[in-house]
């Protein structure tokens, strides 16, 4: 069972390449997106996914691999899955809307567990609009719609600016079943 003062904990050893001052602000956050997450999502994301943390250039999750043996549940595994999760600098400066939203976006692309950019949905990768979709699906839809940069407005501004062609492969694809 989570608990938030033990994850609050936890996260010091777990947030790297952030200052003193900055660490505090970005725990407060995570922890912030962590209460909202249904609690067998958030048990995923927590015991599964092992996250690390990190804010280098730009926001991103990827899995990772740590070798030498990491030691889990009493046993030694040669390759532990662990997801890397890096924020860029900005998000301390961002509206916390708008830093939830980011933050809910990325584990969102862990607990799918995204690598990659994959296909495409007319220049939105579908990877992203499947974050924004499980964002929604854990709460965060007042953020993601007070986010200028949410993948499923840029989604929605392409359907309305080309509604012809999209109407005509909807068409298309109905014919086609």
């Amino acid at each position: 069972m989570w608990i938030k003062k033990d994850y609050y904990e936890d996260l010091e050893d777990i947030i790297h390449g952030v200052l003193t001052v900055e660490k505090e602000d970005l725990k407060e956050l995570i922890l912030s997106v962590f209460e909202r997450i249904p609690e067998s999502d958030r048990d995923i994301l927590i015991y599964e996914r092992c996250i690390q943390y990190t804010m280098p250039l730009n926001c991103t999750a990827d899995r990772i691999f740590i070798n030498p043996l990491v030691n889990k549940d009493e046993r030694y595994h040669p390759l532990h899955t662990m997801w890397l999760v890096s924020f860029n600098p900005d998000i301390l400066k961002r509206s916390r809307k708008d830093a939830i939203y980011t933050i809910a976006h990325e584990l969102a692309h862990v607990f799918l567990e995204h690598t990659g950019w994959g296909k495409e949905y007319d220049g939105v990768p579908k990877h992203e609009i499947e974050a924004d979709l499980q964002v929604i699906k854990w709460g965060f839809e007042s953020e993601l719609k007070q986010c200028e940069h949410n993948y499923l407005s840029k989604l929605s501004q392409y359907v309305s600016q080309n509604h012809q062609i999209v109407r005509k492969r909807i068409n298309d694809m109905l014919k086609a079943n």
